[in-house]
């Protein structure tokens, strides 16, 4: 027969048997009895190991815009082949079964699962992966418009996040203009761009704004001005713009070295005198200016009279005529003809039949630009008989 004995075991079954089932470390007798009584004794001891795995799942971890992935585990943990390893994320799905897992790019809590297969024994470690991927707040103001009068303008940036780990940087396009503040002068039109970079983290954040530019002259509405005459002695030169208001004008007359000299301010200006005239406009809202001349043209210029001398009346030249048709002449020609007691209005050129001796004024008209001439004509007479004188102080006697 067979039993098992323990002083420091604990025979759970099988006491009687060859393999009995124990519980505790210590040292077991197997004593072996045969049927005439004599016997025979065996101590076996039986070793405890009830150490679980060293089992490091890695100090807290931090993911940011600069490192967008991590590592977890420990060299620390075994890695011969009595140890096996399971990662798990926090909603207990297997994430891989080997000593360490790299790749991790999601915040949370992770937990490693080492097994002994020579004991059978278990334990787990958690880590927790933080993330801080926050980025910068980007704030651009609303530029003003560049302008004639306003050629340069601040790009303010200053409402965006501020702080010892936050750099400014300011790109038109792809060129970098500005680094290390929030405002940038700027003096060309286009898309600027601010970009905010957080040191600590990595993360960077960017906001463009476009900037404006209203270059655009005064345009000014066609101007003719009315020719000076000997009827029209004076024009008024007026300036309107056809693209906007003007905030002021200015009227020069301009030298024929073409010096603009003895200027006036206002939309209007009146003169006596013909040729060139310059207009200068400031357009309201962007203080752009333009300049325009103008040509005042003239004609003064007054007929061209000319006549042959009349015939003087005698005895036997009863009619005389005075003949203009030298002259200009034109539809545009008016004759006026004035004499002894009497005025003669028409275009005749010739003015016949003239019976009567005196002073005849002849009037040149030219009805486009009121221009005349005029000149006094004599129509002499000559009617003296002649005189008769006869000598009596001879006379006939017989002798």
């Amino acid at each position: 027969t067979f039993s098992w004995s323990s002083v420091d075991g604990q025979i759970v079954a099988g006491a009687q048997g060859l393999e009995p089932l124990v519980a505790a470390a210590g040292t077991y007798t197997l004593t072996a009895t045969k049927a005439n009584g004599t016997f025979s004794t065996l101590d076996i001891w039986v070793a405890e190991d009830p150490k679980a795995p060293l089992v490091e799942a890695g100090p807290e971890r931090l993911l940011s815009c600069k490192f967008p992935e991590t590592a977890l585990g420990s060299l620390q943990n075994p890695s011969d082949s009595r140890y096996t390893y399971r990662w798990l994320d926090q909603s207990g799905m297997v994430l891989s079964s080997e000593r360490d897992i790299s790749g991790i790019k999601e915040g949370g809590w992770y937990y490693l699962e080492g097994s002994d297969l020579h004991n059978g024994c278990e334990a787990t470690d958690s880590v927790r992966v933080q993330v801080d991927t926050l980025r910068p707040v980007v704030v651009i103001a609303n530029p003003d418009t560049l302008t004639c009068a306003r050629s340069l303008v601040n790009l303010d940036g200053s409402a965006s996040d501020a702080g010892p780990n936050i750099t400014y940087q300011w790109l038109k396009g792809a060129d970098t203009l500005f680094s290390g503040g929030p405002i940038l002068p700027a003096a060309m039109p286009g898309i600027y761009s601010l970009v905010l970079t957080n040191e600590a983290n990595g993360c960077l954040a960017r906001e463009s704004v476009t900037l404006l530019e209203d270059i655009e002259k005064p345009v000014f509405a066609q101007l003719n001005p009315d020719t000076l005459t000997c009827a029209v002695t004076s024009v008024i030169l007026e300036a309107k713009l056809s693209n906007g208001t003007a905030s002021a004008f200015e009227w020069c007359r301009v030298s024929a070295e073409g010096i603009a000299q003895n200027c006036t301010v206002g939309s209007t200006r009146e003169t006596t005198e013909a040729g060139t005239y310059q207009v200068g406009a400031v357009l309201a809202g962007n203080g752009c200016s333009n300049t325009l001349e103008i040509i005042v043209p003239e004609d003064r210029l007054a007929p061209e009279l000319l006549f042959d001398e009349p015939l003087s009346l005698t005895c036997e030249r009863t009619l005389t005529a005075i003949d203009a048709s030298a002259s200009d002449l034109g539809p545009e020609y008016v004759f006026s003809w004035i004499g002894p007691g009497e005025e003669f209005a028409g275009t005749e050129k010739i003015l016949s039949n003239i019976d009567l001796p005196g002073n005849y004024r002849l009037i040149l008209g030219n009805n486009r630009n009121g221009c005349r001439d005029s000149v006094n004509i004599v129509v002499e007479i000559d009617t003296l008989h002649p005189s008769v004188a006869i000598d009596n102080s001879d006379y006939l006697d017989c002798v």
